[in-house]
């Protein structure tokens, strides 16, 4: 009717029915999925990307002993649906992974997605929606489970070795546009669905080893806040961890740039051109970003989007990111931060 409808940005999106994705019986977070897409993204990512992801978690799930699929099915977003294009986890139908799998464990599940355990989500509810199994069974799932865990190394070697040959999705067949869609389209499953897959499997090995700890700690009782805070304690003297080294790195930078004679009207300040070329033009300033972004010039702000530059291609981002975190009081803490939000559907 000539009107403009703005939607509601707040971590749960409700549409004019009310209603999201799912049934009244899901529990549905933006925690964890929000750091790799915040806000909505385009339809050329949820074709590509947001369907790998679905496929990945999809075929985790069915190691883990899940029956919501009888196939993989990446085009049915049941695991990470998508609202108004936003992300979602779908916390009831991961649920199989402690329910129908004997290694698993619910708030271990929990703290790795949302940085907390959620008594909101309770586990009788979850066992419902996914129904029992003889012991045997979930620990056949177990094993089946930790089986893939292990393979996820030499699958994640088997993509890198890929990527260092260099590979041409296209030969010289594909003449019109057409027929380099087809062959893109095609070439999905075999690359890009099968390096996402192997990418959430070996990243859930870390869960798993949190959730060890976990059970460690508690000596086989309950875990309470104190050994959340123990394992947090443990991981973050590990290195190798790009996620985390990201962060350290980006702050070590602007804490270097903040001690820095005249950063405020050079750096804070300036245009984000002209605060490059002042950064560019001290040598230790210039060698700290050069090694930023040869280590995380892949990683950009909303790097699940598409059409979105990375860091290595648009630099002037990742500088702009600086003069933020430079123009603060104080330096940010770079330790994660808890669950955004949880919600039935």
């Amino acid at each position: 009717g000539g009107h403009i409808r703005l939607r509601s940005t707040a971590p749960f999106l409700i549409d004019e029915f009310g209603v999201l994705p799912g049934s009244s019986s899901e529990w549905l977070t933006t925690c964890n999925i929000s750091e790799m897409c915040p806000g909505a993204l385009t339809p050329l990512s949820l074709s590509t990307f947001a369907r790998a992801i679905e496929y990945g978690m999809q075929d985790m799930c069915v190691h883990g002993g899940s029956n919501a699929f009888p196939g993989l099915m990446p085009h049915v977003h049941k695991l990470v649906p998508f609202h108004f294009s936003h992300g979602l986890i779908n916390l009831t139908a991961l649920g199989a992974s402690y329910v129908r799998n004997a290694a698993g464990d619910k708030n271990g599940m929990e703290a790795s997605l949302c940085g907390t355990p959620l008594t909101q989500v309770d586990a009788q509810e979850v066992l419902r929606y996914h129904g029992s199994l003889p012991p045997l069974r979930r620990l056949a799932n177990a094993v089946a489970f930790l089986r893939m865990l292990w393979d996820s190394a030499a699958a994640i070697d088997t993509v890198e070795r890929r990527l260092s040959a260099g590979f041409n999705l296209l030969s010289a067949n594909e003449t019109s546009a057409q027929e380099l869609y087809e062959a893109i389209d095609q070439s999905l499953y075999s690359h890009l669905f099968e390096a996402w897959r192997a990418s959430i499997h070996f990243s859930a090995r870390s869960g798993v080893h949190a959730q060890t700890m976990l059970q460690v700690l508690s000596a086989g009782g309950g875990v309470l806040p104190k050994h959340y805070a123990d394992v947090a304690a443990l991981l973050s003297s590990c290195s190798g961890v790009e996620s985390a080294e990201v962060a350290t790195s980006m702050r070590d930078l602007s804490m270097a740039i903040r001690n820095t004679v005249g950063f405020t009207a050079n750096f804070v300040e300036a245009e984000a051109e002209r605060a490059y070329e002042w950064m560019c033009e001290r040598e230790a300033l210039q060698e700290r970003f050069a090694r930023l972004l040869t280590d995380h010039g892949h990683r950009c702000v909303k790097e699940a989007e598409m059409l979105t530059a990375s860091w290595g291609l648009d630099p002037l981002q990742l500088v702009a990111t600086l003069q933020q975190i430079c123009a603060q009081s104080s330096m940010p803490n770079v330790a994660p931060a808890g669950g955004r939000g949880v919600g039935r559907a």
